[in-house]
């Protein structure tokens, strides 16, 4: 099975948001297991433990979740022919998803320009809004009736590479998206 490993769709403050999340969620959570440890093991007495204790020794799981989040990057995997949309630990396979290629026959890269409006607070202006360009892979059946989204990225030059990886392993031509019409019913 050959794997390509891709860069992730995560920006600048999406890290930083969950970089920050796991931080909190790590120490609150290994404060609360070594305070269960140190009261099972003797050191400490405590005469019963609070909702809060139990909280806070759940979120030691929940920052090794935030934690394998951070790590994981997304990818492509083929075998004999066969399409799998896989996700990445330290460049090993963490999980995989077949990709139905049947009555595929093309490939393209769709470009969206996507604007939202910026959040309260992070500009002067509040009605100021973000430009941001997304590019698109999507495998097509012949007449470009059906489209399959496989990969979404902000770089173009990513996009391209992608597109090359899944035409050289599955042979699918590379054409402009050209959707058929839609025959309009007759009125009576």
């Amino acid at each position: 099975m050959q794997h390509f490993v891709f860069k992730g769709a995560r920006t600048l403050m999406h890290k930083i948001m969950l970089i920050s999340s796991f931080v909190f969620t790590f120490i609150l959570g290994s404060i609360g297991v070594l305070y269960f440890l140190f009261s099972f093991l003797g050191f400490i007495e405590v005469e019963k433990f609070l909702i809060g204790d139990y909280i806070s020794l759940l979120l030691f799981p929940l920052s090794v979740y935030i934690l394998i989040t951070i790590l994981k990057k997304e990818g492509l995997s083929f075998s004999e022919d066969k399409l799998y949309n896989t996700n990445f630990l330290f460049s090993k396979p963490l999980k995989s998803e077949e990709i139905n290629t049947n009555n595929i026959s093309d490939i393209c890269i769709l470009k969206f320009n996507m604007a939202h409006n910026t959040a309260m607070g992070t500009s002067v202006n509040p009605d100021a809004t973000v430009t941001d360009i997304e590019y698109q892979i999507c495998l097509l059946n012949s007449s470009h009736s059906k489209r399959k989204l496989i990969f979404s990225t902000n770089d173009s030059e990513e996009a391209k590479k992608i597109k090359t990886v899944i035409q050289k392993n599955l042979g699918f031509n590379f054409v402009t998206y050209n959707p058929p019409k839609l025959t309009r019913r007759k009125r009576k």
